[in-house]
């Protein structure tokens, strides 16, 4: 059921409706002004716009590096799966032919 959340981002006030609980539509939120203050802090001259684009494409690499390195991890994990049922057969195969 959604329901609106009020949060500021860049001292702008949004309602924004969710699934999620108010403590994690701010935990959320809070994120994203933390990203936000360090992009602004590392470039003293960039205008809010700029700097909300920047944390966008930060967030963006972040979240896109995290899938591929969940893909690797998902890979290895199935390759050792395999590896084990295989083990698993080889004994199950050698026990029934005794």
């Amino acid at each position: 059921m959604n329901q609106p959340h009020n949060v500021t981002i860049l001292n702008q006030k949004l309602t924004i409706r969710t699934d999620h609980d108010g403590v994690y539509v701010r935990e959320v939120a809070d994120f994203v002004n933390q990203k936000i203050e360090d992009v602004m802090s590392r470039a003293k001259t960039v205008s809010t716009l700029t700097a909300a684009l920047l944390v966008c494409m930060n967030v963006a690499d972040e979240l896109i590096q995290s899938k591929k390195e969940s893909q690797k991890i998902n890979l290895n994990t199935a390759e050792k799966v395999r590896s084990v049922i295989s083990l698993i057969d080889l004994q199950v195969q050698g026990s029934l032919a005794l």
